[in-house]
């Protein structure tokens, strides 16, 4: 398995088969996070982020079984110098830095670059347990703060959809009518939309309309949805979110 830039793109040369992770931008640092268990069956697994995204999650064997395998090194490589006429290239230059190896007790946040909460992924569909048609989900992600997703009901819950599994650790909320009401609710995340795990629950402050952030309180986790639950106010029993936003590494 190899990671390395081919034609302006990264790519992944992982047991023979290249895997496109996208084009590449020189002088801008990228963050990359792997986790492989090595093995010559199916339970291998290969799992890759791409500066807190999750981009490869392949299951099944990731190596051989060969005499120098799995072994590691990192540096310049164009092993087809020699193929054909010689390159024109005369210098070639690669910066790395705040490398980390862990062994088979390492996990995500023991390896990962130490980021603080604030980067704001974006989101890629808003859907909710209930809605009135004139404060759809899609209101809450508009980044216009007159508008708002509204349901009726403890429990309603708005859910955010950020496109992929990426490390999530906390969220901004701002609630209609939060200058006025504190809300209770909880937060939980899923990367399958299917299988949800609490990860924060709390009050609102009451006193701003403005978004307020809230950190998870287990910390990052690999998530591609966040469930926004409401279940009291002072005032009624209306769950009305003006904008939010998950928080990423």
């Amino acid at each position: 398995m190899a990671l390395l830039t081919d034609e302006g793109r990264w790519k992944i040369d992982f047991r023979g088969e290249p895997i496109d992770l996208g084009a590449y931008t020189t002088g801008t640092w990228v963050d990359w996070v792997f986790h492989v268990t090595w093995r010559t069956d199916s339970t291998g697994l290969l799992q890759v982020w791409k500066n807190g995204e999750r981009v490869v999650h392949q299951t099944g064997a990731t190596h051989d079984g060969g005499p120098r395998s799995p072994y590691f090194k990192f540096g310049i490589y164009k092993w087809d110098w020699n193929t054909g006429a010689p390159s024109s290239t005369t210098q070639r230059v690669m910066y790395y830095d705040a490398l980390r190896l862990g062994d088979e007790r390492a996990v995500h946040r023991d390896i990962a670059p130490q980021r603080t909460c604030a980067r704001a992924p974006a989101v890629a569909a808003a859907s909710a347990t209930t809605y009135e048609p004139a404060n759809p989900p899609s209101n809450a992600i508009d980044n216009n703060p007159t508008t708002r997703w509204s349901g009726q009901g403890f429990g309603a819950a708005l859910i955010l959809d950020t496109g992929a599994p990426r490390q999530l650790c906390g969220a901004t909320v701002a609630w209609h009518r939060g200058d006025l009401r504190w809300n209770d609710y909880t937060i939980h995340a899923s990367q399958d939309g299917i299988s949800y795990t609490k990860v924060w629950e709390g009050r609102s402050s009451g006193t701003t309309t403005a978004p307020e952030t809230v950190h998870f309180t287990s910390g990052a986790l690999d998530a591609r949805y966040l469930k926004i639950s409401f279940w009291a106010n002072p005032e009624n029993d209306w769950a009305s979110i003006t904008e939010t936003r998950p928080l990423g590494l």
